[in-house]
C-alpha cells in the first residue's frame, strides 16, 4: 500500500531540477572540436566499444561521416564551427580544460550497451568537467543499420543537446524526445533555436569584397618563398579565389588546402594559368582526411597562377560543403641534393626536379609525405598515438626556462569563460629543461568552496610532473604526490575567500624525460548546482549500516556529492558508499573520510539499485557519531527508442514512473535497518512518500 503524506518539514527539500542544464552557449562555438576515443576507452564503469559495433554496419556511408553530418547541419545555420581532433585516450570525464583541451576534442563520440535508449549525451555545463559534450550511443546489437535507427538522425538529434538546446515534443522537430524515423536537416523551428543561442552563421569572415572569379581573385604575396591566408567557404555555394606571383627561380611548387583541425569541409583545389586554363586539380577523400595538396613541376616563373577553392562535388560529402580553411603555397629552388643534371632514384619526371621528402604525402613517390594524423583506420593505436605524434611534430608549447620561476614572475591566470570569476583556473604550458620551473598566480572567489582541487598531466610525453601550492609568503601548503602515469594532484582544504595562491610546476627529479608539455587546472570546487538529497541520516555504534533503493527509469550518467562528519572532526572515521544492481553484483564503491565531501559520477541503466552506507574505523575501533549525506541528480540526456501516442492515458512503469507512456528518471526509495516503513523521493512533485511493507 502506497499513500500520499504531508511534505515532510523536517529539512528544505529543492524543487526538482535536472542536473542537465540548457540554454548555456559553449565559450568558443567557432572553434570546438570533435574526437572518436579507441574502443576500449574507460566510461566510467565501461570500456567504450563503438567502433566494434558500427563497423560491421551497412551504412550509406562511414559511421563517423554519418555521426560528424549530425553536427555538421548545425553548423550550416548558426556561428558555429566543427573540426576533428586526435584523441589520447583519456578516461572519459578525466580532469580537463572546459574547452579545447590538446588531449582530446571538446565532444568526444563513446559508446557502451544502455537500457532503452538510443544515446545519451550532456552539453556545456559548469558543474560536470570534461564530461560536457560527450556523447555515447548504446551499442547493443540491432539497434543501427538499414532496417533499423538512422545513425545521422539520432547524431543530429544528440548534438542539439550537446549545443545547449532541450527535448521537445513537437514531432517535427529534431529535438523530438522520442526517436520517430530518419530526419536528417533541421526543421524551421529547430534553426531559430539554434539561432537564438547562438546568432546565424556569419557572412564570410575573411571576405572584404568577393573572391568568387578569376577577375576578383585576391592577391597573396609571397614571402621567402611561401605565401599563406585563411578563408571560407560558406554553404550558399561559395567558391574562393586567389592570385599569387610565381618568384624567377622557382623550379617546383606545392599547394595545400588544409582543412583538417579548421572545419569539417570537404573541398576541392583547382590551380589555373592566367588565361583560365586548369592544369591542377585534386579533392578531400572526406571530412575524416580533408586536407589537400598538388604538386607543381616548372610552375611559369614570374608569371601568376590562379587557385580556386570550392566544395568537392560528390553528393556524398554535400554535408561537408563549408568551413573555414588554410590555403599555403610553397615554392621550391635548388633543393638539397639536385645539381640540376641528375635526378634522384625515383624521379620519372624529366621536365622538373623531385620534390624532396618533406612529409605531407603518405602515397605519392614523387611528391612530399604526409605524417600519421591519427585517424588512420589500418592503424588501431593511431588515436591513442595521435596526441604524441603532435606534440613531437609541434615541440614544446612555451620554450621560456626563467621568464615565470619566481612568485615575482608568475604567471597571472585568469578564469576561462562560462565559469564564476576565482572558482576555475587553466594552464597549457611546457617545462623546457630539467630546471625548468613554472609559478602561476590565482585568487579564490568571495566565496569559495573551502577545497581547492589541483591537477597536472603531461601531454604528448613522457614527463612526470609535481605540483606545490604556496601562500604569498611562499610558504609550502600542500604538496603532490608522485603518480606511476606521470600526473600529479592534490587536494588543499582550507581555502580563504578573495586570497591569492601561487602553484609551482616542476618535473620530477626521478624522471627521465627533460621536457614535455602539461595541462594544469585549479578548481575551487563546483558551482551551486540542484544536485537531489538522496538521502541523509546518521550512523553511529548502534546502527552502522544503512541501506535504500535507487530506481532508474532510463540510462543516465548521475553524478553524486557525497560528505561525511563526525561530532569529533578530528576522529579517525569513514563511511563506505557501494552501489550493486539487481543481480547482486557491485558497481560501484567508493569512501568518504571525517569532513570530507566527494563528488562522483557512475553510469546506471534503467533498473533497480540498492546503495549500501557503511560506518568503518581503523583497527575496529568504537564508531563515532557520524553524519552523512547523498546527493545526486542524472546529468546526461538521452533520446527514446520509440515514438509515443499522446491519445494514450497515462501508464504507469514497473519502476515507479507514470507518464504518457513513459517513465520517470529516476526515484529513491530510502529504509532505515529493518523497519516495515520506507521513505522515497518523488522528484518530480518534490514530494516524499512512504511505503508499508
Amino acid at each position: 500500500m502506497v499513500q500520499r503524506i504531508l511534505k515532510l518539514r523536517c529539512e528544505s527539500l529543492e524543487s526538482r531540477h535536472l542536473l542537465t542544464q540548457f540554454g548555456i552557449p559553449w565559450p568558443e562555438p567557432s572553434a570546438l572540436t570533435i574526437s572518436f576515443p579507441r574502443d576500449g576507452t574507460d566510461i566510467g564503469r565501461f570500456p567504450s566499444d563503438l567502433a566494434a559495433n558500427m563497423d560491421g554496419l551497412a551504412l550509406d556511408m562511414e559511421w563517423q561521416e554519418a555521426i560528424l553530418a549530425g553536427f555538421q547541419e548545425w553548423a550550416r545555420y548558426a556561428n558555429i564551427e566543427f573540426a576533428l581532433a586526435p584523441d589520447d585516450g583519456s578516461r572519459f570525464g578525466t580532469l580537463g580544460l572546459a574547452q579545447g583541451d590538446p588531449r582530446f576534442g571538446d565532444i568526444r563520440v563513446g559508446g557502451f550497451n544502455q537500457t532503452d535508449v538510443l544515446a545519451n549525451s550532456l552539453p556545456y555545463g559548469r558543474s560536470v568537467g570534461s564530461w560536457a559534450g560527450d556523447l555515447f550511443f548504446n551499442t547493443t546489437p540491432g539497434l543501427y543499420g538499414e532496417k533499423a535507427a538512422d545513425l545521422q538522425t539520432v547524431a543530429l538529434h544528440e548534438a542539439g543537446n550537446i549545443l545547449g538546446l532541450a527535448d521537445n515534443l513537437n514531432p517535427d522537430s529534431i529535438l523530438y524526445q522520442y526517436y520517430s524515423g530518419t530526419h536528417q536537416h533541421l526543421s524551421a523551428t529547430d534553426i531559430a533555436a539554434i539561432q537564438a543561442l547562438y546568432g546565424p552563421r556569419p557572412a564570410d569572415r575573411f571576405e572584404i569584397t568577393s573572391n568568387g572569379s578569376l577577375s576578383t581573385a585576391t592577391s597573396i604575396h609571397v614571402r621567402r618563398m611561401e605565401a599563406e591566408t585563411t578563408g571560407e567557404i560558406t554553404p550558399d555555394g561559395d567558391v574562393d579565389f586567389y592570385r599569387v606571383t610565381v618568384p624567377e627561380n622557382a623550379t617546383a611548387a606545392q599547394v595545400r588546402l588544409e582543412a583538417q583541425g579548421e572545419s569539417l569541409l570537404v573541398g576541392q583545389l583547382d590551380i589555373y594559368h592566367e588565361d583560365g586554363t586548369q592544369f591542377g586539380s585534386s579533392d578531400a577523400d572526406g571530412p575524416l582526411f580533408n586536407d589537400v595538396s598538388i604538386d607543381l613541376d616548372n610552375p611559369p616563373g614570374g608569371q601568376p597562377i590562379f587557385i580556386g577553392i570550392r566544395a568537392e562535388s560528390d553528393d556524398d560529402h554535400e554535408m561537408f560543403g563549408f568551413g573555414r580553411y588554410g590555403l599555403e603555397i610553397e615554392f621550391f629552388s635548388n633543393f638539397p641534393g639536385f645539381d640540376g643534371e641528375e635526378e634522384d632514384e625515383g624521379d620519372d619526371d624529366d621536365d622538373g626536379p623531385e620534390i624532396p621528402d618533406d612529409d605531407f604525402d603518405d602515397d605519392d613517390d614523387d611528391g612530399p609525405e604526409i605524417p600519421d594524423d591519427g585517424f588512420d583506420d589500418d592503424d588501431d593505436n593511431d588515436d591513442f598515438k595521435s596526441v604524441d605524434q603532435l606534440f613531437a611534430r609541434v615541440g614544446l608549447i612555451d620554450l621560456e626556462t626563467q621568464a615565470n620561476n619566481s612568485l615575482e614572475t608568475a604567471t597571472v591566470l585568469t578564469t576561462p569563460p562560462g565559469f564564476v570569476e576565482g572558482t576555475r583556473y587553466e594552464a597549457v604550458g611546457s617545462l623546457a629543461s630539467t630546471s625548468d620551473v613554472d609559478v602561476y598566480r590565482i585568487r579564490s572567489s568571495d566565496s569559495p568552496d573551502p577545497l581547492l582541487h589541483l591537477d597536472a598531466s603531461p601531454v604528448g610525453s613522457a614527463l612526470e610532473v609535481g605540483l606545490t601550492l604556496l601562500n604569498t609568503a611562499g610558504e609550502t601548503l600542500a604538496e603532490s604526490s608522485p603518480r606511476i602515469d606521470g600526473h600529479a594532484s592534490l587536494v588543499y582544504s582550507n581555502v580563504a575567500p578573495n586570497t591569492e595562491y601561487f602553484v609551482r610546476v616542476t618535473r620530477s627529479p626521478t624522471n627521465d624525460a627533460s621536457e614535455g608539455n602539461y595541462v594544469l587546472l585549479a578548481d575551487f570546487g563546483q558551482e551551486n548546482v540542484p544536485l537531489e538529497v538522496i538521502a541523509a541520516g546518521t550512523l553511529d555504534s548502534t546502527e552502522t549500516e544503512k541501506s535504500g533503493q535507487l530506481h532508474v527509469g532510463t540510462t543516465q550518467l548521475f553524478q553524486l556529492s557525497f560528505s561525511v562528519s563526525a561530532e569529533d572532526p578530528h576522529a579517525e572515521a569513514a563511511v563506505v558508499l557501494q552501489i550493486y544492481n539487481d543481480a547482486g553484483e557491485r558497481i560501484f564503491v567508493t569512501t568518504a573520510r571525517n569532513g570530507q565531501q566527494l563528488t562522483e559520477y557512475v553510469w546506471l541503466n534503467r533498473g533497480s539499485y540498492v546503495a549500501r552506507l557503511t560506518a568503518i574505523t581503523p583497527d575496529g575501533e568504537p564508531i563515532p557519531n557520524m553524519t552523512f549525506e547523498l546527493k545526486g541528480a542524472g546529468i546526461s540526456d538521452d533520446i527514446g527508442p520509440y515514438p509515443i501516442d499522446t491519445t494514450q492515458e497515462p501508464q504507469a512503469d514497473a519502476y515507479g514512473g507514470y507518464g504518457t507512456g513513459g517513465y520517470y528518471d529516476y526515484f529513491f526509495e530510502w529504509c532505515s535497518g529493518s523497519s516495515s516503513f520506507c521513505f522515497y523521493y518523488d522528484p518530480i512533485y518534490d514530494y516524499w512518500y512512504y511505503v508499508y511493507r
